[in-house]
């Protein structure tokens, strides 16, 4: 007897990519996996469901092959690759250059490599069973469904997140702007989209990390233990906020609050770090 089991929003893949004109964008999924098989005499389970969803997670966090908090690049990705003397990676386009540890990038055909991804690793796992796996992918998050959508990129260099020390990755995050958390306004939507709109495809940046600033360009560099050395300089027409802040959701919010203070005034503001999470603020 084949039996089909699903694993519905197992992770949230967090990354940015490189787009096919040059730009880095943020990204993220809510990926859902569909295993087919025969149930094992010992469990009468197609695979334990407790078990089978920390090892599709761990194959698409892992450090050296997975997905997860990475700098993604493309087969329609516009860019130039070297292999600097440390051995990390030189990432050039004609509006960004970036150097970052061998395990911060990942080189794919597209997003439908994460199912070639899960099916070969969970094969490894199981090479007696009959498996096929399928994944789906969602890029609505948990809102109240008048949420605006955007995206960034950032790094965070005190983060205690080996991903997340990462500065080429981000997030598709979402905006929404409330009177009562239960009610919905339409002026309330419009604010939602003015601050999506000034903050789509920004990179944030921490003052403290550049080393660089001209008025077209901002180069930002720092080291981590865990990590090592990355440097990116960022050109026009990236949309660069620089915070004089660590870049976390928490103080973007803070960014944004005091950026529609008027606007606000009176609402919660809410604000996420890709589809599942985030801060909230009353203004």
């Amino acid at each position: 007897m084949k039996s089909t089991i699903f694993f519905r929003y197992f992770t949230n893949l967090d990354c940015a990519f490189i787009d096919d004109e040059g730009m880095i964008c943020g990204h993220s999924q809510l990926l859902s996996c569909y295993m087919t098989g025969e149930p094992t005499e010992e469990e009468s389970v197609v695979l334990d469901f407790s078990k089978g969803k920390k090892q599709l997670k761990a194959i698409i966090d892992d450090v050296d092959t997975g997905l997860d908090h990475k700098l993604l690049v493309f087969k329609f990705s516009k860019y130039e690759k070297t292999i600097l003397d440390d051995g990390r990676i030189k990432i050039t386009t004609p509006y960004l250059e970036m150097e970052l540890p061998v395990d911060a990038v990942n080189f794919i055909d597209d997003f439908g490599y994460i199912s070639t991804l899960v099916n070969d690793e969970m094969k490894k796992l199981y090479p007696n069973f009959n498996l096929e796996c399928k994944i789906e992918s969602s890029l609505q998050g948990y809102t109240n469904g008048f949420a605006k959508y955007f995206r960034y990129s950032h790094g965070l260099k005190d983060s205690t997140s080996y991903g997340c020390k990462n500065m080429g990755h981000g997030h598709l995050s979402f905006v929404e702007v409330l009177t009562n958390i239960d009610d919905i306004d339409i002026y309330n939507t419009v604010i939602a989209e003015s601050i999506a709109d000034h903050l789509n495809n920004a990179v944030f940046i921490n003052e403290k990390n550049i080393i660089e600033k001209t008025k077209d360009q901002i180069t930002i560099q720092y080291e981590t233990c865990e990590r090592g050395l990355m440097k990116a300089t960022y050109k026009q027409p990236h949309k660069l906020i620089v915070l004089k802040t660590e870049t976390t959701i928490e103080y973007i919010i803070e960014y944004v609050r005091k950026k529609f203070a008027k606007q606000l005034k009176g609402k919660t503001l809410r604000i996420s770090e890709g589809l599942q999470k985030g801060a909230q603020i009353n203004v």
